[in-house]
């Protein structure tokens, strides 16, 4: 499984991204762009990719903070570091 992180400075505006195998190396990357760039308009993702397909994991946006969206694949798990620490759960 990779995990990837994604930096969107503004909508259909350029992007910055990295690629890791471990999720808690893109979850500590997840963070710490969020307090790079958490004064901006950016929105900051990271989504899982797998042999199926790409999940959406966590996003963050200045509007709504940080938010982990559930796949029905345990990623709300809260064992599973992808869903650690977060303040909101939508499904």
């Amino acid at each position: 499984m990779m995990f990837e992180v994604v930096v969107l400075f503004t909508v259909g505006g350029p992007a910055v991204s990295g690629q890791w195998s471990s999720a808690e190396t893109a979850v500590r990357k997840f963070r710490s762009f969020i307090g790079l760039y958490g004064d901006t308009t950016a929105t900051i993702t990271l989504t899982s990719s797998g042999l199926e397909r790409m999940r959406l994991a966590r996003t963050w946006t200045r509007e709504h903070g940080a938010q982990v969206l559930c796949s029905g694949d345990g990623l709300v798990n809260p064992r599973n570091p992808l869903a650690r620490d977060c303040r909101q759960v939508v499904c």
